[in-house]
């Protein structure tokens, strides 16, 4: 009967190790998912503004372009309306 005993509570420890380990492994998986969830959205957030900066860059060089091309055509004009 207590070789029995040994044997059953033998077993329940193993089991119980088995469930704490599997227990932490699924902890770890989760933190692991968790760690990759927050890399990818403060990656996606520098991309993000990247492209806003990008985007300001591209509209200051139109706006640039613009006034350039404003100024070159009042300078082209300007000797027209001197006389």
């Amino acid at each position: 009967m207590e070789k029995e005993e040994r044997e059953q509570k033998k077993q329940r420890d193993q089991e119980e190790r088995e469930e704490i380990k599997q227990s932490e492994k699924e902890e770890r998986d989760r933190a692991e998912r968790q760690a990759n969830m927050e890399r990818e959205e403060r990656r996606l957030k520098r991309e993000a503004e990247i492209e806003v900066v990008k985007i300001n860059a591209e509209m200051e060089a139109a706006k640039a372009a613009k006034i350039k091309s404003a100024s070159n055509k009042s300078q082209e004009l300007l000797p027209r309306y001197q006389r």
